[in-house]
């Protein structure tokens, strides 16, 4: 279904899993960036989403990416000289933003 509300009557009904349902209910999104989507859901999600979205060359090209680790930790940044707390969860969020829009670059 296209629709989160549906997806969790149909798996209530169906009497799937908690993680059945939750993957059903992620699929019901949109793809979007095939490549943002398997690395903040996961390869799985999103692989249901672009399959959902009748983008199949993009599934299998997630099906055998290797999904990146950001190359910097809030940890880092508190060495850096952020103080620990909500300034360096606001950083690391722009900075990991910035890293996927550039492609994941070293």
């Amino acid at each position: 279904p296209v629709d989160a509300e549906i997806a969790q009557a149909v798996a209530s009904r169906l009497k799937l899993s908690n993680a059945a349902r939750k993957r059903l209910t992620l699929a019901t999104e949109p793809a979007g960036d095939s490549w943002e989507t398997a690395y903040r859901i996961g390869r799985e999600g999103a692989i249901d989403r672009l399959l959902l979205a009748n983008r199949a060359d993009e599934a299998r090209a997630i099906a055998s990416w290797d999904i990146p680790k950001l190359p910097v930790s809030g940890g880092d940044l508190v060495s850096a000289g952020i103080v620990a707390g909500p300034a360096v969860a606001a950083t690391l969020r722009k900075i990991e933003d910035r890293w996927i829009a550039e492609g994941f670059p070293d």
